[in-house]
Formats: structure tokens, sequence, C-alpha cells
């Protein structure tokens, strides 16, 4: 799609639709010398959007927002995570009529029930997160699923340190 925009400015360009997800860019005309169509000014940018999938599979956090990663044996939520919980809480007010399940994982160190622990722990924090920024408590659930759903699935003496952060993320997934 074409539209002209002002000179000179920033925008968001949201995309909305029954079948997809609400997502957006930003784009920007300052500084640029071209003509009044985002394909000129920013072109490349293109607005990732995600099928609205009730109860299907976990969408990675970051096919919306990035990845929220754990340091070993932490549940707190790191700098870089902040910066993906802030964009994925301006997804889940963008898409304010659907309910989310977090789930958090664990890399394969330690055992079971601590890593469950862990798990719950690192999806607690996530939902604090975004409750201290107004998204309702009602909206969220959390699971805590330990070790039991590996992305990288090698043997946990051999992992590389890559592989154990690959590990250690939080999930989601839409609930009517």
């Amino acid at each position: 799609a074409y539209f002209r925009l002002a000179g000179d400015a920033d925008f968001t360009v949201n995309a909305r639709s029954n079948q997809v997800l609400t997502n957006s860019i930003e784009i920007t005309t300052r500084e640029q010398s071209c003509a009044s169509t985002i394909k000129t000014c920013d072109e490349g940018k293109v607005i990732e959007t995600v099928p609205a999938v009730i109860g299907g599979p976990q969408i990675n956090v970051s096919d919306v927002a990035g990845e929220i990663l754990y340091d070993y044996n932490k549940y707190n939520i790191r700098p870089d995570a902040a910066l993906v919980l802030d964009k994925l809480v301006n997804f889940m007010n963008d898409n304010p009529s659907y309910k989310y399940q977090l789930g958090s994982h664990t890399d394969c160190r330690g055992d079971n029930a601590y890593n469950q622990r862990l798990s719950e722990n690192r999806a607690k924090a996530v939902v604090k997160y975004c409750t201290l920024r107004d998204i309702e408590a009602k909206r969220l659930t959390y699971v805590g699923y330990g070790e039991t759903q590996l992305k990288e699935n090698c043997d946990c003496k051999s992992c590389t340190e890559e592989q154990h952060q690959a590990n250690r993320r939080t999930t989601f997934e839409l609930k009517k």
C-alpha cells in the first residue's frame, strides 16, 4: 500500500486484521531526502504479523518482540529482556481482546524439581513486569515448564553455553 507522509516526521504504521495479531513498525522521514512514500523513505521495512491462532502452538516472543532470555540460575529480568518486554507490553496493548499464557523454561542443568521452581519464578517475573505496566493480571496466566521443553535438545554435558542460553527463555500463547 502507498500513502503520502509529511516530511521530517516520525510515524507508527499499524497492521490490523481479524486473521493476524496487530503489530506495528516505526517509520521516519527525518533528515532523509526522499519521495513522500514509505517505500522510498524506508525501503525494506516490513510489518511482521503473526497468525491469530487461539490455543495453537506457542508463539516465540521473538516473532513479535525479541528474545526474553535469562542468566543461568536466575529469574530476574535482564536489561535486554526488559526492552523486549516493553515491546511485548505494546503488543498486548495493541491486541486487547486476547489473553496470554506465558511459559518459561530452563536449561537442562540442575535437578527437575529445582528447574520447575526456577521456570515458575521466571514466568512470575514476566507477569509482574507486565502488570506493573498496566496489563491486567486477568489477561495473563503462566506455566513453568522446567527443562521439559528444551529448544536446543543437546546432551546436557556437551551443550554449549549458547545452547543453554537458548533454552532459558519465555514463550507465550494466545488464550481466549
